[in-house]
């Protein structure tokens, strides 16, 4: 009888999800009190994930927005050691780690299931991205029949790459309409206010800032403790992807969204410059350079904003001292940490970064240069192409430098192409950010770290799904 009834069938499709759902909550709380196990806990948790995006790819996607930043590590939870030539130790997982796989499993069982549409969506991303991901399993293969590597660790690490790109397609084929986007772009939002004042909370402690759930560096002592821990970078690589955004919509948006984004810009970059992130610095000034050259829309208004926001964030007492110090520490005249390149002094952490690039060319580039030594075969990186390079050779070096290429097109033609505010200024956007990102990498792993690859790849998957060829108009 009830489901003869429209307005009883909706209710109950509401309702009952929805009961459920708390009374799944109230249930793995008591497991979270009384079970010693996390990893248990994180099961229930994923289960419940799991029944949500089945029923609603859309609250699925949101979850994962909100899990990208603020899901915690899982005590206890490690996986191996490497290989012969990769890194010691062993591999921490995150919730977001096992909700992302989670997530993007039981999307595609949907998929697979109740056959609405194509699985998949043709963007101009897919054959760079299938071409490198086949090139990674490649050679982790090839090095791991070699005796090389063992299986553990490479295999999670090519996992990792896998469901950064299952992200992207996810995005692609579950946003619908323009409203999605908005609503999504609000979440992302909140989710970049709350890490925001997380870094406002760290700056009187007298440590670097870093992203939730990580173990901060005290500005006492972070030359010692940079090479093993980077979430202070992680931050700035962060708010790179969330700064282009707002950067783009503050020089194409209205009036009132201009304001937003700039203040929005203004009271973020302060805990961003107290990350202390060199690459973050060169990231963002390529970014400001890359809106200067690319539109002459609102130019004067950004250089004013920007100047604003500068005037502002180093007359804060201590700003100004730190990000000057920790920028002319890189070349010192003298004192702890220097060495020698290239006729060039710098302190420790820089030439590690150089003398690792040097290792990959010199020991493993020599060795396999066609298809590298395998995913974490090069050992410990700290430059993104170098490491591209050492893992999975030349070839790999040109899927990865074409599918950033693809990245920055596709954006850069749905700007030049594109009426309306919200498909310009993501296009803008993620074309500036792509960019800002390599400056980034520079430094860092950047586009295999969780906390800046997860966002990068949101919003490269809204960004296609407007560039879509007979699907812009529906969202």
């Amino acid at each position: 009888m009830w489901s003869k009834n429209p307005e009883t069938a909706d209710a109950l499709r509401f309702w009952l999800p929805a009961a459920l759902g708390v009374l799944f909550c109230i249930f793995v709380g008591k497991l979270a009190v009384e079970s010693a196990s996390p990893l248990f806990v994180a099961f229930m948790l994923s289960l419940g994930a799991a029944a949500l995006t089945f029923y609603s790819p859309k609250l699925g996607l949101g979850l994962l927005v909100f899990s990208m930043l603020l899901s915690p590590r899982l005590k206890g939870a490690a996986i191996g050691s490497a290989g012969a030539g990769g890194w010691g130790g062993s591999i921490e997982l995150r919730m977001d780690d096992i909700l992302l796989a989670v997530v993007t499993c039981a999307w595609m069982a949907r998929t697979a299931v109740l056959k609405r549409g194509a699985f998949l969506v043709s963007t101009p991303i897919h054959l760079p991205v299938f071409v490198y991901t086949c090139l990674c399993v490649v050679s982790t293969a090839f090095a791991v029949i070699r005796g090389d590597l063992e299986m553990a660790r490479p295999f999670f690490f090519v996992l990792k790459y896998v469901e950064y790109f299952l992200l992207f397609f996810m995005t692609v084929n579950v946003v619908e309409t323009r409203e999605d986007i908005r609503r999504y772009l609000w979440a992302a939002w909140v989710v970049a206010a709350l890490v925001t004042l997380y870094g406002y909370v760290q700056i009187p402690s007298g440590q670097r800032v870093s992203t939730p759930f990580e173990t901060p560096i005290p500005l006492t002592n972070f030359r010692m403790q940079e090479a093993a821990v980077n979430e202070a970078n992680t931050y700035g690589g962060y708010f790179l992807v969330v700064f282009g955004v707002l950067l783009a919509l503050f020089t194409q948006g209205g009036a009132r969204l201009s304001r937003f984004a700039l203040l929005s810009f203004l009271w973020m970059l302060l805990p961003f410059v107290m990350s202390l992130s060199r690459s973050s610095y060169i990231g963002l000034l390529v970014l400001i350079l890359f809106f200067l050259s690319a539109t002459r829309k609102k130019r004067l208004s950004l250089l004013a904003g920007l100047g604003m926001a500068g005037l502002l964030t180093f007359m804060t007492p201590g700003v100004r001292e730190a990000a000057v110090h920790r920028v002319a520490e890189t070349f010192p005249a003298g004192g702890w940490g220097d060495s020698d390149s290239g006729g060039v002094r710098l302190e420790a952490s820089a030439q590690a970064r150089i003398s690792s690039a040097q290792n990959v060319l010199h020991r493993y580039f020599t060795k396999h240069p066609i298809l590298g030594v395998g995913v974490t075969g090069a050992g410990m990186v700290d430059t993104h192409l170098p490491r591209v390079l050492g893992e999975t050779g030349l070839l790999g070096l040109w899927a990865f430098l074409w599918m950033i290429l693809r990245l920055v097109r596709m954006g850069w033609g749905l700007f030049r192409s594109s009426q309306d505010v919200l498909s310009m200024a993501l296009g803008l956007g993620l074309a500036a950010t792509t960019a800002a990102l390599c400056a980034h990498s520079l430094g860092a792993n950047t586009f295999i770290i969780v906390r800046i690859a997860e966002p990068f790849w949101f919003l490269a998957g809204i960004t296609a799904r407007l560039y879509m060829p007979g699907r812009s108009s529906e969202a």
